[in-house]
C-alpha cells in the first residue's frame, strides 16, 4: 500500500475495531465493509486488481457499478434529449474519477434536475421504466421532500436499479424532510451532515475530492458551504482531513469553531472515535430520529439559534409527516401522541 491517504485511513480503522472490541479475523476489513469502503481498501491493501484474483463478491460489486453507469448514461441521454439540464453527484459520479468499480457500495444514483423540470424529468424518467417506490420507503410525504426515488426491476433482483432524483435539499436544521429549495465537495460535506455523520464513506469521498481540489474550487467551496448552511461543519473536516488523513489543510478553509460546540464537534471528529461510533450504531439509526443524531446535528448547525428548528422537528413535526408516518391513527392528535411515545422511548436510557 502506497497511497498515503490509504494508509492512514487503514490505521484509523484498525483503531475503531479495537475501539469497537471487534476481534474477528480480518476485523478492519469487515469494518469498513460496513462502511461501504472495504473494496478501497483492499484494492489499496494488494495494489492493481488487475494483478490478482477476484473473488466473486468483488466480481458482482463491479458488475453492479457497471449497471448503475449504464443505466446512469442512459437517465442523461433520456434527459439530454429534451434539453433537461441535470447531473449526477456522489456514488456514480465520483467512479473512474476518484473511485475505481468495485471500490466504494453504490445503493444507488443520484440525480439532481431544476424544480421548474422536475415533473417532465419524472416523466422522462417513466418512459425509461422508472417508478415511484411505496410512499411508505420514501423519505417523507411528497409535500415535503424535494424529490422522489424511482426504481426500476431488472432480471434479477443484482440488476435493479435505484434513482434518487433531487429538485432541491433538505434543510440541515431540520430532521424531516422539507421542500425547501456546485460544488460536488459541498454536495459531500452537505450530505455528511444531513445524514449526523453516519455516512462514512461520505468522508473517504471528500477526502479523495480533496487531493484535486484548486484554490478557485476551495473558495468556491467555501461560499456554497455557507449557503447551505455547512460551513461549520467543513471547517471541522478540514480539521480530521488534515490532522488524521495527511491531507492540505487550505487557509481559505478556515479553522474549526472555538466555541463550545466547535470544541466538542473536534473532540467529537477523531478518526478511529468516529468510525467506532458510527461502526456501533444500529441499522435503523441513520433512519430514525435518536438524541444521538439531534446532539450531532445540534453540533453541526451553524447558527445555534436553528437547533429550535431541530428540536421542533423532535417535538412537533410537520402533520403531513404525521399522518405519513402513522396513516392509521385515529387523528393528528392521535399520531402526535404516537409520536412522542416513541420519541420518549429512544431517549430513555436502555
Amino acid at each position: 500500500m502506497t497511497d498515503p491517504l490509504a494508509v492512514r485511513l487503514t490505521r484509523e480503522l484498525v483503531k475503531a475495531a479495537q475501539l469497537l472490541g471487534r476481534a474477528e479475523p480480518d476485523a478492519m476489513l469487515r469494518l469498513a465493509d460496513d462502511f461501504g469502503i472495504g473494496g478501497y481498501v483492499r484494492r489499496q491493501q494488494r495494489g492493481d486488481p488487475a494483478t490478482v484474483e477476484s473473488g466473486a463478491a468483488e466480481l458482482m460489486r463491479r458488475l453492479q457499478d457497471r449497471l448503475l453507469l449504464d443505466a446512469a448514461a442512459e437517465v442523461s441521454q433520456g434527459l439530454g434529449a429534451l434539453t433537461i439540464p441535470h447531473f449526477f453527484a456522489k456514488g456514480v459520479a465520483l467512479l473512474h474519477r476518484v473511485y475505481r468499480l468495485g471500490d466504494r457500495e453504490l445503493a444507488d444514483i443520484d440525480l439532481y434536475v431544476h424544480r421548474s423540470a422536475a415533473r417532465l424529468a419524472v416523466q422522462t424518467l417513466e418512459e425509461l421504466g422508472f417508478r415511484a417506490i411505496p410512499l411508505a420507503l420514501q423519505s417523507g410525504p411528497a409535500a415535503l421532500r424535494p424529490g422522489v426515488v424511482l426504481a426500476r426491476e431488472g432480471y434479477s433482483e443484482a440488476q435493479g436499479v435505484t434513482l434518487d432524483v433531487h429538485w432541491g435539499i433538505e434543510p440541515v436544521d431540520r430532521l424531516l424532510p422539507r421542500a425547501n429549495t456546485g460544488h460536488h465537495a459541498a454536495l459531500v460535506v452537505y450530505h455528511l451532515v444531513h445524514h449526523d455523520l453516519l455516512h462514512v464513506r461520505g468522508l473517504l469521498d471528500l477526502a479523495l475530492l480533496w487531493r484535486d481540489l484548486e484554490p478557485e474550487d476551495l473558495s468556491a467551496l467555501s461560499e456554497l458551504a455557507r449557503a447551505l448552511g455547512v460551513e461549520r461543519a467543513l471547517r471541522a473536516l478540514a480539521l480530521v482531513l488534515a490532522r488524521d488523513l495527511g491531507l492540505p489543510r487550505p487557509e481559505s478553509i478556515g479553522p474549526p469553531a472555538s466555541d463550545w460546540r466547535g470544541r466538542r464537534l473536534t473532540r467529537l471528529l477523531v478518526l478511529h472515535r468516529w468510525l467506532a461510533w458510527a461502526g456501533a450504531a444500529g441499522e435503523r439509526e441513520p433512519g430514525e430520529i435518536t438524541p444521538r443524531r439531534v446532539g450531532r446535528r445540534l453540533l453541526l448547525l451553524d447558527a445555534a439559534w436553528r437547533a429550535a428548528l431541530v428540536l421542533g422537528d423532535v417535538l412537533a413535526p410537520p402533520r403531513a409527516h404525521l399522518r405519513w408516518r402513522w396513516p392509521d391513527a385515529e387523528s393528528d392528535v392521535a399520531a402526535w401522541g404516537r409520536h412522542l411515545r416513541s420519541a420518549a422511548r429512544k431517549a430513555l436510557p436502555r
